[in-house]
């Protein structure tokens, strides 16, 4: 599913049939830039199948190992 990268604390996130999967911020002190992460998944598919939506889990954690370079927060749900 991959993951969007958000650069606007206010911007709007419209969860209507979603839920924030996982949120990942990463602030870097040299240049005073904040990233927020996150990852959506559809909330028939967490009812339905929980095993798929721990492997998003997994795979959001794994792509954000090979994509961040500083230090941050992970919050999952």
């Amino acid at each position: 599913m991959g993951f969007t990268t958000i650069v606007k604390f206010n911007k709007e996130i419209k969860l209507e049939d979603i839920v924030v999967m996982a949120i990942y911020g990463e602030f870097n002190k040299t240049t005073g830039h904040c990233n927020i992460y996150y990852n959506v998944i559809l909330i028939d598919k967490i009812k339905e199948n929980k095993e798929e939506v721990q492997k998003q889990i997994d795979d959001f954690k794994e792509e954000l190992k090979e994509t961040v370079v500083n230090e941050g927060f992970l919050y999952t749900i």
